[in-house]
């Protein structure tokens, strides 16, 4: 006689969980124990009959008593999703990649607006950042060109920027 669900999993070579699980079956026809030694053949019985079979033991596998078709056009409608799925997967990384940013294209765009801040800066940079320059070029007995003072706020504007991006 066994008497336990412990030894009954033992006798069927599966866990006691399962036999807690197959206990709660609606189709579970062996009553809540103690069973008589033979049980075990029945349960097993029992298990390929009513219940799914482990996948991780025969894959691919139709279920005894099962329709052989239907397991085929399950097979084909899971590669088929699998395919799906893999094609969705193609495109989001796609997708993802064009959002990305281009690092030369990004430089390159820094560049143009940095050169768009000097040129606006210059147009209104206060002459402070140039009388310095302007008094050492009269000194020298000539007058600073508007090209030499763009030069000189060009250069203390990019100053300012290396500063900031800290370069």
């Amino acid at each position: 006689m066994i008497k336990s669900k412990t030894k009954l999993a033992e006798a069927c070579g599966v866990s006691r969980a399962t036999v807690d699980d197959w206990l709660n079956h609606d189709e579970w026809d062996f009553g809540r124990g103690p069973w008589p030694d033979d049980i075990a053949a029945k349960v097993k019985r029992w298990r390929d009959e009513v219940l799914a079979p482990n996948p991780a033991l025969n894959p691919g596998q139709p279920r005894a008593g099962r329709d052989p078709q239907l397991a085929i056009l399950k097979q084909r409608a899971e590669t088929e999703l699998a395919v799906q799925r893999a094609g969705f997967t193609k495109t989001k990384r796609k997708l993802l990649e064009d959002a990305l940013v281009d690092r030369a294209e990004f430089e390159t765009r820094i560049k143009e607006l940095n050169a768009k801040l000097t040129l606006h800066l210059i147009s209104y940079f206060p002459t402070e950042c140039v009388r310095a320059e302007e008094e050492r070029f009269r000194q020298l007995g000539r007058p600073l060109t508007t090209l030499e003072k763009q030069d000189i706020i060009r250069t203390k504007v990019e100053e300012a920027l290396r500063a900031l991006s800290g370069e």
